[in-house]
């Protein structure tokens, strides 16, 4: 295998060697100033362009420059940022991931020690039946383009986005206890009465995550409509939008003064390039001072002069999503139409006595046991990664009653295919079946070859596997129209506790549709007592891993290579969602 690493690694070191050479071929040809790489067909902008045209990129320097100068163009390369759209009731994956990154925060946020912090919330505290609770707003936090000063008001208005009928955003089913149950008490107080207890109020308002919810200006929206918001939304964050550009740029200014921090460098511009050799390029010749970056780029990274790396431990958990198992209203009128009872791991009866619910589990434990979890590890992730028997259970994360939520040892999937061609056949696919893999494209290290590399490992057992990669824009919108037929490898963050997890997949377009288990978790969700909840998190834990409901597979590091202009600022790492590169306004110059 090693053998095989080092020849992965020189093809693409010739592949980059000859893209620098026409990288700096295209500097000196007068190119536009803000591109990376060689220009595109122009595509309209969703934001209204600056009033003045897109300054140069700065030009690499090892020093700050001095009080009272321009501070500089900080540029990040990542592969894919999407569209930009504020509304956060409208707004989709990944542009509704970055623009958190930059320009607008929730109510609070997650440290780098895995703890839920104020954001614009100032304080926030619940009534004793955990049907009421009172929030208290940071005073003084003002939005972008001269819109005013944060209030309640604002805050319950993007609470109105996010869940009414036909919003696009994740959290709307989280989100949606709010709508008739919040008032303002004042300009700076919420009282937010739900119809059920919920503990996870305040979780579902921490950003930066593709999975939560942002304030927006009310004021805005009364003056431009909804259609301001979309095309140039006003924040709270410390940059302000400038110019976008749909898959190719946004670019933000930093906000003086900002309430939180206020960024060293004066302009942001996050770059889409989807090719990683590309990324490489460009940071080996300066264009970009950090970027999103695969293992088997770091010996090609590493020799460029002034590099440093800052690794973010454990952001990214991977598992395998089977769709079809959507059982409610079985037997009925009801009975949703995406159900799909013709693939292999979803049951023909969804009583968990049957004999079509044991056929299907056979089916889903012989998947799990076919691949090599390690082997991925070693060679695609280059060791920056471990193995996760459960998902949403990566070893971080807490409670007041246990120090981390940890897998039981008995939680383990081993490598074994006989064992796997064994329960194939008792489930009466002796010849096995096809499949067809897509990947969610989503941002973490290795996502595609991770995915791909369980192909031969089904293979090995009788499954015969299709590969289709697709841009996320286009598997989400078939999600959402409930048209994936075959399995998908996601990543996504590891949340603070699983429960959130499990809230947002049981019943969400790429999880498990049973009606008992939204029962157990509804009631999980509704319990405020620490010690109660965490058992019953693990009650539901064990049965999904019995029953091999998603096929986790790992949880992984992240390594950013950093320029000779900018220093690392680890502290100031965010893990609400710790795939998306966050605290950009702490980026420092290198001193």
């Amino acid at each position: 295998m090693m053998a095989l690493y080092r020849l992965f690694n020189a093809r693409l070191l010739v592949g980059i060697s000859l893209l620098v050479l026409l990288v700096a071929s295209a500097a000196c040809g007068g190119e536009d100033p803000t591109a990376t790489v060689a220009p595109t067909a122009v595509v309209p902008a969703t934001v209204a362009p600056a009033t003045v045209a897109p300054t140069a990129m700065a030009e690499p320097t090892t020093q700050p420059p001095a009080d009272g100068m321009d501070r500089g163009q900080l540029n990040i390369a990542l592969k894919e940022i999407g569209i930009f759209n504020a509304n956060p009731g409208t707004a989709q994956y990944p542009g509704r991931s970055w623009i958190q990154t930059a320009g607008f925060e929730g109510l609070s946020t997650l440290d780098i020690e895995r703890v839920i912090r104020p954001q614009l919330a100032k304080e926030w505290s619940f009534s004793g039946d955990g049907l009421m609770w009172t929030i208290e707003l940071q005073e003084g936090v003002q939005f972008h383009q001269g819109y005013g000063e944060m209030t309640a008001e604002d805050v319950i208005y993007s609470a109105h986005l996010q869940a009414r009928d036909g919003a696009r955003g994740p959290p709307q089913g989280r989100i949606i206890n709010w709508v008739e149950g919040a008032k303002a008490l004042d300009s700076h107080t919420i009282e937010l009465t739900t119809p059920k207890p919920q503990w996870d109020v305040i979780h579902w308002w921490m950003t930066p995550t593709g999975s939560s919810a942002w304030v927006i200006s009310k004021t805005q929206a009364d003056q431009g409509g909804e259609e301001a918001l979309e095309s140039n939304g006003a924040g709270t964050g410390p940059w302000e939008i400038v110019e976008a550009i749909p898959a190719q740029f946004m670019r933000w200014k930093a906000v003086e003064d900002h309430w939180r921090k206020t960024p060293e460098f004066s302009e942001l511009v996050l770059h889409e390039i989807g090719e990683e050799s590309t990324r490489v390029a460009n940071f080996q010749t300066g264009k970009v001072d950090t970027m999103a970056m695969g293992f088997d780029s770091i010996p090609a990274v590493e020799n460029v002069e002034g590099t440093k790396f800052m690794v973010q431990r454990g952001v990214g958990a991977s598992s395998i999503y089977m769709l079809g198992q959507y059982y409610r209203g079985w037997g009925t009128p009801d009975q949703l139409p995406y159900y799909n009872p013709d693939l292999p791991w979803v049951a023909s009866d969804p009583d968990l006595d049957s004999e079509g619910w044991e056929r299907a589990k056979k089916v889903r434990q012989a998947m799990s046991l076919a691949i090599d979890r390690q082997l991925i590890i070693d060679t695609v992730l280059g060791g920056y990664a471990s193995q996760i028997p459960a998902m949403w259970w990566a070893p971080f994360g807490g409670s007041e009653t246990r120090n981390t939520f940890q897998w039981e040892s008995h939680w383990t999937w081993e490598h074994d295919p006989e064992r796997a061609r064994e329960l194939l056949a008792e489930a009466g696919y002796p010849d096995g079946f096809e499949v067809t893999i897509t990947p969610a494209i989503r941002g973490a290290p290795g996502e595609v070859e991770a995915c791909e590399a369980l192909l031969p490992m089904f293979e090995e057992v009788g499954i015969k596997a299709k590969f289709q990669r697709l841009p996320y824009s286009a598997l989400s919108a078939q999600y959402r129209a409930y048209e994936v037929d075959g399995i998908t490898c996601h990543a996504s963050h590891p949340f603070v506790n699983p429960l959130m997890g499990y809230a947002q997949v049981v019943k969400g377009v790429v999880g498990y549709d049973i009606p008992w288990l939204w029962e157990k978790i509804d009631e999980a969700n509704a319990t405020f007592d620490e010690t109660t909840r965490v058992d019953m998190t693990y009650e539901i834990a064990e049965w999904i891993w019995d029953d091999a409901m998603d096929i986790a597979l790992y949880y992984v590091d992240y390594v950013y290579p950093l320029g000779p202009r900018i220093d690392e600022w680890t502290e100031h790492l965010k893990y609400a969602d710790a795939r998306l590169m966050s605290g950009l306004e702490y980026i420092p110059h290198r001193r």
